[in-house]
């Protein structure tokens, strides 16, 4: 019997309580591998679900505390982790766009510290060596050369410029196979389509090759390596940028990301100040010789698979009625679908005034729920359907967008 045979729902349960139990390849692939029934188990244990939220809602307390003025986008970047929806930050510099994500990787053990230069020069000169004693055959075609590389924790971040090449951000192609064999396979050890989690900064100034490829690797999660379709394990993709797109070829790209968050500039210099002046005194990696030794690194409090299993629960968690499956708003039968027929009534009254993707309606509701479960409430409310104020097209038409979300939000009242 397997490993992921073994761990039964009340086992997951049990390792639930030590993060660093739960983020184990056993647990990962017990979750992935799901089926009906497990769903139906899982809506019985409500504790296992309790104890994974309240984690994360304890990396949403840590990170508000940090990062000024930036509740919304942690919350929402907290929400779309649950839902696996992509989410872009937009906004001028220096607005905290990139440290909410790295802030957010380190509260999930994603991030290693930074190596030395003497680190990096070793580590390059084993590698070298293991190269130097292989008997003249083939390299490994998956690129591995590190055995003590973690693959089950996996951040990659990149910021893109026009001048940034795919071989940087999907792997160079093995050169053994192209001259022997004439076949073009990019090795991909570290890179994108290997991660869990991708931040993607200056996102829309990628060149088309890049952009073709993150296409199905955002939306479908493949990857096409060799010719073959290749699953990737990412969970969340996280973009930034200054702007939105004009040109006319990133429009597909920009509907990939249906939630868009605008970061604007803190008000509150004052807090702002006592903020950098906190920061300053601690440090975001595991080591520091100052003040006579090592410091702490920031506190690990959920892991990746906290957002695996979640993603998994969030329909079965609130009961069939939340689900969109088989709801038909016209008929009475549906009565007890309060909250997805006023979700349904609110898109339709709003996507041609903001340009809302029907490609949005689903992956919407789908955060809408995980807002509901991250705020602790029993029942998705409508207060859930704010989700269409960050689905804006055009950043000048966010303040109209939330006018008429807070009109019908007001409008519903308590649906409960």
């Amino acid at each position: 019997m397997n490993a992921t045979a073994e761990l039964t729902i009340g086992e997951l349960d049990e390792r639930a309580h030590n993060v660093e139990d739960f983020d184990d390849e056993a647990v990962t692939a017990r979750i992935l591998s799901f089926t009906e029934e497990d769903l139906n188990e899982l809506s019985k244990h409500r504790g296992l679900v309790t104890t994974l939220v309240d984690d994360l809602r304890g990396l949403q307390k840590e990170m508000t505390e940090e990062l000024v003025d930036r509740d919304v986008a942690i919350e929402l970047a907290l929400a779309c982790f649950i839902a696996h929806l992509n989410m872009v930050f937009l906004g001028p510099p220096g607005t905290a766009k990139s440290l909410v994500v790295r802030r957010l990787s380190y509260g999930l053990g994603l991030q290693s510290r930074p190596v030395t230069v003497e680190e990096l020069n070793r580590s390059i000169q084993d590698i070298l060596q293991l190269l130097k004693s292989a008997s003249g055959d083939d390299p490994d075609v998956d690129g591995t050369v590190d055995p003590e590389s973690d693959s089950g924790r996996r951040y990659y971040e990149v910021l893109l410029t026009r001048y940034s090449t795919s071989d940087e951000i999907l792997g160079p192609a093995n050169l053994q196979l192209m001259i022997r064999r004439a076949m073009f396979f990019r090795q991909t050890t570290g890179l994108l389509p290997e991660a869990d989690v991708a931040f993607l900064d200056e996102i829309w100034k990628a060149n088309s090759a890049i952009l073709n490829a993150l296409l199905s690797i955002s939306n479908e999660k493949i990857f096409y390596n060799a010719g073959q379709p290749v699953r990737v394990p990412l969970c969340m993709i996280f973009g930034a940028s200054n702007e939105v797109p004009r040109e006319e070829e990133l429009w597909a790209m920009y509907d990939r990301f249906p939630i868009r968050v605008m970061c604007e500039p803190v008000d509150n210099s004052r807090l702002l100040l006592k903020k950098a002046a906190d920061q300053a005194r601690r440090s975001l990696f595991a080591e520091n010789g100052s003040e006579g030794g090592k410091r702490k690194a920031v506190q690990r409090l959920a892991t990746v698979n906290h957002f695996r299993l979640l993603f998994r629960a969030l329909y079965g968690h609130f009961g069939p009625e939340s689900s969109l499956e088989g709801f038909d708003p016209d008929s009475a039968q549906n009565s007890d679908h309060k909250f997805a027929r006023a979700f349904c009534d609110t898109f339709d009254a709003l996507k041609r005034e903001f340009q809302i993707s029907d490609r949005s309606l689903h992956s919407l509701y789908r955060l809408a729920l995980a807002l509901a479960l991250l705020r602790g409430n029993p029942r998705p409310e409508s207060t859930e359907l704010d989700v269409f104020k960050y689905c804006f097209y055009e950043p000048e038409t966010a303040p109209a967008l939330c006018d008429a979300v807070d009109q019908r939000i007001s409008r519903y009242g308590s649906l409960n």
